[in-house]
């Protein structure tokens, strides 16, 4: 692994290094390094307070690895929990990797049953996949 240590900032061949394990289905390993990943980038971005483009784009894609992983080591009910632990969160995980963690939980395989809401610390979501029309099938 070409992790050097646990105060590294992430790269994207770690990125890349964790996509191919979810390609090669090692699922486990591809979970393991996408949720270290974005761990160190959280607390990274912590520190520096920034708004940074490509962190975004470095979370966004650890995430739908971890997300991916999940899913085919079918723990798909555990997609949003972990990425809640992970973000701090359910209003910091990005948009996208909420939707598609949520579409694709064990509770979305019936779209008729896909509602949720979901309590944070200061706020409260509702996410309701009948909103999204005919995107759901």
């Amino acid at each position: 692994m070409a992790m050097e240590g646990a105060s590294s900032f992430p790269t994207w061949e770690e990125i890349e290094l964790s996509e191919s394990y979810l390609v090669c289905c090692m699922f486990q390993e591809a979970a393991t390094l996408s949720s270290s990943i974005i761990e160190q980038l959280i607390e990274k971005n912590g520190k520096t307070n920034e708004d940074n483009c490509e962190l975004g784009d470095m979370l966004l894609s650890a995430a739908m690895i971890l997300v991916q992983s999940y899913k085919e080591l079918r723990r798909t009910s555990e997609i949003l929990k972990q990425l809640k632990m992970l973000f701090g969160s359910v209003t910091a995980i990005p948009a996208q990797v909420f939707l598609t963690g949520y579409l694709i939980s064990s509770t979305c395989y019936f779209p008729n049953n896909c509602t949720s809401s979901f309590s944070t610390d200061n706020h409260q979501c509702e996410f309701d996949v009948s909103q999204l029309g005919g995107l759901v099938r």
